[in-house]
Formats: C-alpha cells, sequence, structure tokens
C-alpha cells in the first residue's frame, strides 16, 4: 500500500534489517500495547479497566523486565512524558524496572510541552543514557516510549517546509530523528552487541485514506516491527506476528527462552510451518478481530455482535481491499470468547492504588501540568471508587490544581478548582458510584503556577481505591471531605461543580449497548 506519510530512515532500516511486514498491534491505547509488548500476554481486547492499570496495583504476571532482571540485566524504562499518565510510574516498577524516568528526567528539549519532549531531544539524551549502561560493563534492557507523534503532537515550529501538512511535519520530524539515533548506535558499536527492537505501542492506521471502511479500521491494528541484530540479518518476514510475541522473542534471542514458558505467543525469529490464530481488537471502534488458516480475516462490530468473514491473498491482511466471504460462526463465537479471556483476573479484593511514588511536585510553570492520570476505568454497578488527595504547599506564591472525574471529555460528573497558597493543605475526599455500568472513566490531576517564583505541592496522601464487596454508597459523587487549612480569604479558592447521575444516564446506556454480548443472552456485559 502506498504510505501515507513517507519515513525514508525507518523505511531503510526496514529494508536493511529484518522486516516484519504483517504485525499486529492487538490494540488501540498506548497503556494495551505496551501491556502486550513487554508482558506476552494479551492486553484486554474490549471495552474496560485496562490490565494495565490492575497490573500497577497486584501484578500476576512475571513480564519481561523481571525475567531478564533475574538474569542479572540492568532493566530501564525511558519515556519523554509525564509517568504519572497511566500509572507508568507505578505499573514499571511492579513489572521489574530498576529504573523509571520520564519527563523530569530530561535536562533539555528544542521543545517541551506538558506532553512532553520532543523526539530528537528524547532520543539524543536517551543516547546519553544506554552509553552510561553499556560503560558499566553488565547486561542491560532498555525500553524507549516516544511521544511526538501522539497527538496533540511535539514538534518544533521551525521544522520542515513552509506549508507542509501537520502530519508530514510530525511523521517527518520523528523520522528524522530516528534516522539520528540509529546512526548514533552504529558510531558507538553498540549495533555489534545489541539487539535493537523498533516497535509501535498502537497504529493510527492509514489515517482515513482508505476507500474501504472496513480496510481502514483494520489498519488501525497495522503495527510497526524491525529486528537489527548484531548478525545483520537482513529479509522481510511475511509470516504474521503480534506485540505478545515480543518478550519471548527477546528471551529466545538470548538464549532464555525456558524462562518465558509461561508467556503467551511465537518468536519472530524462528519460522513455523502452520499457521495460527490471532486475535486483535479497536476501542476506539467498538471491534473484535480474529486471523486464521493464513488466508482468513474475521472482523466484528460492536464488539462481537455483527461480524464478517474476509478472504486473504497471499497473506495480505493490510491490503488495500479485501474480499467478503459467508459467516463464520464457530470461529465468531472463538473471537469472543477470547475478548472475554483477555479481561484482567477477577478478584473480590479491592484495587487499590497508592498513587505517592514521589510525594513532592514542583509546579514551576503557568500552563498545566499533570499531575496524575488514571485512563480507562470500569465499574460496575456493585463497585465503586474511593479517591483521597492531602497536600501541602510549600515555596512561594500560589498554585491551580484542578481535579476531575470524567466518563469522557464531555461528560464530567465532578470538576473541582482548587486555589492553593503556600503555607495552605488541601484535603479531598469523595467517593462515585453508579447504578449502571462504567464502561470507560478517567481521573486527572493538574497543576499550574498562578503567582510567585514556584510551589511544592507535597502530598501527603494521593490515593485510588475500587471496591468490590461491602455496602456501596449512594448513586453519585459523593464529596466527604474538601476543605483548605487554614481556610482562604477568598471563597473561591474552592470550586467544585457535581452533576447528578441521572443527568448521564442516556450516555452510560449508549454505552452499555455497544459492550460486548453473552452468547444467547439479550442483555451485554463483559
Amino acid at each position: 500500500r502506498e504510505a501515507v506519510n513517507r519515513m525514508p530512515n525507518l523505511d531503510r532500516a526496514f529494508a536493511h534489517n529484518l522486516g516484519y511486514a504483517t504485525f499486529f498491534a492487538h490494540q488501540r491505547r498506548t497503556n494495551r500495547g505496551l501491556f502486550a509488548l513487554l508482558c506476552g500476554e494479551l492486553p484486554r481486547l474490549t471495552a474496560g479497566m485496562p490490565k494495565m492499570t490492575v497490573a500497577a496495583a497486584e501484578p500476576w504476571q512475571r513480564c519481561l523486565p523481571e525475567i531478564l532482571r533475574e538474569h542479572g540485566y540492568r532493566t530501564v524504562f525511558l519515556q519523554s512524558a509525564p509517568l504519572a499518565f497511566m500509572l507508568k510510574d507505578r505499573f514499571m516498577p511492579a513489572i521489574g524496572f530498576d529504573e523509571t524516568l520520564g519527563h523530569d528526567w530530561f535536562e533539555r528539549a528544542y521543545l517541551r510541552t506538558r506532553w512532553g519532549v520532543d523526539d530528537r531531544a528524547f532520543l539524543e539524551q536517551a543516547m546519553t543514557k544506554l552509553e552510561s549502561l553499556r560503560a558499566a560493563g553488565e547486561p542491560w534492557f532498555l525500553t524507549l516510549l516516544t511521544v511526538g507523534s501522539h497527538h496533540p503532537y511535539v514538534v518544533p515550529e521551525d521544522f520542515g517546509p513552509p506549508g507542509q501538512t501537520e502530519f508530514r511535519r510530525v511523521f517527518g520530524y520523528l523520522d528524522n530523528a530516528v534516522g539520528r539515533f540509529l546512526q548514533a548506535l552504529e558510531r558507538s558499536g553498540s549495533l555489534d552487541d545489541t539487539l535493537v527492537l523498533i516497535t509501535s505501542d498502537e497504529s493510527a492506521g492509514d489515517l482515513g485514506q482508505a476507500p474501504d471502511a472496513t480496510v481502514g479500521v483494520l489498519s488501525q491494528n497495522w503495527g510497526v516491527l524491525v529486528a537489527l541484530a548484531p548478525e545483520r540479518p537482513r529479509g522481510v518476514v511475511t509470516e504474521p506476528f503480534a506485540q505478545s510475541d515480543v518478550p519471548l522473542s527477546v528471551l529466545d534471542y538470548l538464549g532464555l527462552a525456558e524462562s518465558g514458558t509461561h508467556l503467551f505467543g511465537r518468536s519472530v525469529f524462528r519460522r513455523y510451518e502452520k499457521p495460527r490464530k490471532l486475535f486483535f481488537g479497536n476501542v476506539n471502534h467498538h471491534m473484535l478481530g480474529g486471523i486464521r488458516r493464513g488466508n482468513s480475516l474475521v472482523q466484528c462490530e460492536l464488539e462481537g455482535r455483527r461480524c464478517a468473514q474476509y478472504r486473504v491473498e497471499g497473506g495480505r491482511f493490510f491490503a488495500p481491499s479485501l474480499k467478503r466471504l459467508g459467516p463464520a460462526p464457530r470461529f465468531e463465537e472463538q473471537i469472543r470468547e477470547v475478548a472475554r479471556r483477555s479481561l484482567p483476573p477477577d478478584r473480590n479484593a479491592p484495587l487499590a492504588l497508592p498513587l505517592l511514588t514521589n510525594p513532592v511536585f514542583e509546579v514551576r510553570k503557568r500552563e498545566l501540568q499533570m499531575v496524575q492520570g488514571i485512563s480507562q476505568l470500569a465499574l460496575e454497578p456493585h463497585e465503586w471508587i474511593e479517591v483521597e488527595l492531602e497536600a501541602e504547599a510549600r515555596g512561594e506564591g500560589s498554585v491551580a490544581l484542578n481535579h476531575s472525574f470524567e466518563l469522557d471529555k464531555n461528560n464530567k460528573p465532578l470538576q473541582t478548582r482548587t486555589r492553593i497558597a503556600a503555607g495552605q493543605s488541601l484535603r479531598l475526599r469523595y467517593v462515585f458510584a453508579s447504578d449502571l455500568p462504567v464502561s470507560t472513566a478517567r481521573l486527572r490531576t493538574l497543576a499550574q503556577l498562578e503567582e510567585g517564583p514556584g510551589v511544592d505541592l507535597v502530598f501527603r496522601r494521593r490515593s485510588f481505591v475500587l471496591r468490590r464487596v461491602g455496602e456501596r454508597p449512594a448513586e453519585g459523587i459523593q464529596i466527604e471531605t474538601y476543605e483548605l487549612d487554614p481556610p482562604a480569604a477568598d471563597p473561591k479558592a474552592l470550586s467544585a461543580q457535581v452533576v447528578p447521575m441521572p443527568h448521564f444516564a442516556g450516555y452510560l446506556r449508549y454505552r452499555q449497548a455497544r459492550s460486548l454480548e453473552e452468547p444467547g443472552a439479550d442483555a451485554t456485559g463483559e
């Protein structure tokens, strides 16, 4: 297929090394892709609480970083965005990373926003970290996550010719950064003794270029995988592989495959005669899918309700067009069953996330900064959440601290805005419950400097608990505590907007109607 945005440096790496032409991203969303890439297990294929969120508090899988650490590897996770978003500050240490570094670690940038530092600055400083790991003389494992090609994009204004489209600027800048990084790896000798995998946590697909809507949605599961190995193997691999294959593949390459017998998948460094089934989803389009026999693909809308089978010619699962076939009821049911089994472990114990990896949050900027973000929460009618924030402001000046509980960007049961001055402490505690299932929700806490040179927010408590057993509170947001100590002279220093749950009933019923249908049942549920 014709490239939407050409990336010559990545194309060159693909052509001169092992390039995987049929690499499946199991899902949309970074936290689902990272879970599969690091833990060798299917992410949650349907809407609702991602496995990464649950594993941040209750890990059940021995993931790749932990296995490598057991074999003497120094394990490091480095990303350009703030770690608080999607709980990476909790998840990465929980699965075995010795170091987990994010936005605050970077000393310089060509462009820095609250979303992160630009890709060029990120990879340049990642190279410095890599060289320090090599100099230590011990085996190491480094995972890098860029951010510039994800909306809202982080690209310097002066990059690219005038009039160039935003997407071309974004991917051009990323490709330029990747090219520089690969050259630095070559100059340093790293490619002579290091396995390098270039891959993707998710895909935006062909950006609406395909005339066939089915093909367009499917393209959002088309991921990237390029393997650069010291032996310098070269070739294009057309056999289908997926994100969950990566951990076992790394262990296989290192001769440690026996330590990964509990992982899903196949090794991308081996060739298999017998085709297998692969499964994937797309929470943005409420889609489930699977492939089988190497020449058949089934795609299901409404998370399993309406399915269609397509013939795949020559193993080209992401071809510009697909020929529709008759129904495949057995495989359709298998797709639905795999989706049900892809949910996190069902436990009665509360899911408790003490969000206090670093109790001090420095506020030095006049634009909003992410303090904490938990996304893709899900609640059943018998469950409820408890949230508590307790912070003291130290330094000189004042801070606007915004906290919200959101069903989506347009449906927000709770929004608070607090003006907290140095010397004051804030306490906020509330509970939330719903009589209807909530398939997705999120918490966000943002801070912005209002006055003075800078304020440190020292958190004594920052917690989230999802409870499953006991007497559930009444429906809606119930604020139990919201106060400043000492109290502010300005009554507007504390502002809370609570919207009653009946306002969202139609929205929640709509979301519920699109959830995964149980076999033979009229009602739907996950």
